[in-house]
């Protein structure tokens, strides 16, 4: 059994399957529908997993929303979406995102976790569910655990970046068994699962979640029961510590991030042992032969492009 955590806390993979099908036999309370939507405007955190597989139990389509956005931006994904249910973190909830959010949509809040309040210096008075907000942890409890059904499963909707006028999201219809045998088995060898039983892989979600490679590789390591340590913002240094202090196996990486690791000084780069890795996977961009080079240099020949 794995498991998943973020700076302090963490859950078992049942746990955090518990935890889901009670968001999912709540999202059956509120209308939610088979095909219907629920917007994740959440940082990197364990909750993120909680709704997606929750929304994802009943049918749904968790749709992954860059919490960057400004207020029109949002609120054209919330409409475009179709959004029923909006989960999102208390830190997140601002002035522009309440005018954004569509008129009958159910808010659901998270507290800000303290290791993402720590990441992105933020307030810690933003990161309290707001009085009147149906706090996230709070509402989950009031349910029983759903029961699952696979052939309700939804697929997360991720939204282009919008480089040729607004983002566009992909509503796929249900997967066939034969279909999601294929892409999972696909999937474990791009991420390198397939190289070792799920107990015996360790591996960081190392990038935001509302992009799709993070979101896929993290739901899947989640799912299949491997240990998940949610990054809650990419930091170069603090990479190399919790793959020297977790024993980290396995990542899946974006150019730019080795970059960011190759600039640390040499001092530091020799300061972490890295000898539990097995398999770095990296996509999203194209990768500088000389990046890779060095990065093979300094890791060994792990590094596979998928």
């Amino acid at each position: 059994m794995g498991v998943i955590s973020s700076g302090a806390r963490s859950l078992t993979t049942e746990q955090l399957m518990t935890r889901a099908a009670k968001a999912a036999a709540g999202f059956s309370a509120l209308g939610v529908q088979p095909g219907d939507t629920v917007a994740l405007y959440l940082r990197n955190d364990i909750a993120y997993f909680e709704a997606n597989f929750g929304a994802a139990q009943v049918g749904g389509y968790p749709v992954a929303v860059n919490w960057h956005y400004t207020e029109d931006e949002a609120r054209y994904l919330f409409e475009d979406s179709g959004a029923k249910v909006v989960v999102i973190h208390a830190d997140l909830l601002t002035p522009p995102v309440r005018r954004a959010l569509p008129a009958g949509v159910k808010v659901l809040v998270v507290p800000t976790p303290p290791e993402v309040v720590e990441a992105y210096g933020l307030d810690p008075a933003t990161a309290a569910v707001p009085a009147g907000e149906t706090n996230w942890n709070d509402w989950i409890e009031g349910f029983a655990p759903a029961e699952a059904d696979p052939t309700k499963a939804g697929s997360t909707i991720i939204y282009t970046s919008g480089t040729t006028g607004r983002p566009k999201g992909v509503r796929r219809p249900p997967s066939t068994p034969e279909q999601t045998a294929l892409f999972t088995g696909l999937l474990y060898q791009c991420y390198g699962f397939d190289l070792a039983p799920a107990e015996e892989i360790t591996t960081v979600t190392v990038g935001p979640l509302y992009h799709s490679a993070p979101n896929a590789h993290g739901g899947m390591a989640a799912r299949i029961g491997a240990n998940l340590i949610i990054q809650p913002r990419f930091d170069a240094e603090d990479l190399l510590r919790l793959i020297q202090d977790r024993k980290v196996t396995n990542l899946n990486m974006a150019p730019i991030m080795f970059t960011r690791l190759l600039k640390l000084p040499d001092e530091v780069k020799r300061k972490y042992d890295l000898s539990s890795l097995r398999f770095v996977a990296h996509a999203a961009a194209p990768c500088p032969a000389a990046v890779k080079r060095a990065m093979i240099d300094w890791w060994g020949p792990i590094i596979a492009e998928y």
